[in-house]
């Protein structure tokens, strides 16, 4: 079985951040294959596995929250568009003036409160309680809410989740580390699975 890690990509394709989009589908592949009789269709198969996915993404909230961590792991940085010389918006010097590139979280949709507990604001900076911020934002919000803060409280998270779930714990790479995304991963799933289920509220809306 070849192996998935080569000279040219180095150690980050252990992770798969190295990857172009070609060689990410056909390692999964490759990984989905290992684990299915010997023989079976490549192609049906990635349907199959493009299908059911996609029904789990509306069905399941801890699995839709890993998808939308790993794509902000790996999806590349915006590309600037080239300008023509002396363009208009450049101010008279030929060359436009450099953007800030977005962060991953900028692009996602604002975070819309769906019940309001009094006493409690929700700040970058505060302590993070991951069963609050379900409260709070919902299970289909909370894995964006979790990606606003640093891998640092998301590790104070994880050992919050793990004092309610002993034995479970984030996935880790080879080295031990687990990533941001598997922590925000590993939260939901614990979160969400451990909390009843409820009729989704109504976002609060202020006068």
């Amino acid at each position: 079985m070849a192996t998935t890690t080569t000279a040219s990509t180095g150690a980050a394709a252990v992770d798969g951040t190295a990857l172009t989009p070609a060689e990410r589908t056909s390692r999964a592949l490759a990984h989905a294959q290992a684990t299915l009789p010997e023989g079976t269709n490549g192609k049906l198969l990635q349907a199959v596995l493009l299908e059911v996915a996609a029904t789990a993404l509306a069905d399941d909230p801890a699995f839709a929250a890993r998808v939308r961590a790993r794509y902000a792991e790996v999806a590349p940085p915006p590309t600037r568009r080239a300008t023509k010389r002396g363009d208009s918006s450049s101010g008279g010097t030929g060359r436009r003036a450099p953007r800030a590139t977005p962060k991953v979280s900028d692009l996602l949709e604002p975070l819309v409160p769906i019940k309001h507990i009094p006493n409690y604001e929700i700040t970058v900076e505060g302590p993070l309680d991951p069963y609050l911020l379900l409260e709070v934002f919902g299970a289909h919000q909370l894995a964006r809410a979790l990606n606003q803060r640093s891998p640092a409280d998301l590790q104070k998270a994880v050992a919050l989740v793990q004092a309610r779930h002993p034995g479970t714990g984030p996935e880790r790479s080879t080295s031990g580390k687990a990533s941001k995304p598997a922590l925000i991963a590993y939260i939901v799933e614990q979160v969400i699975s451990s909390t009843p289920t409820r009729p989704l509220e109504r976002p609060i809306v202020h006068d």
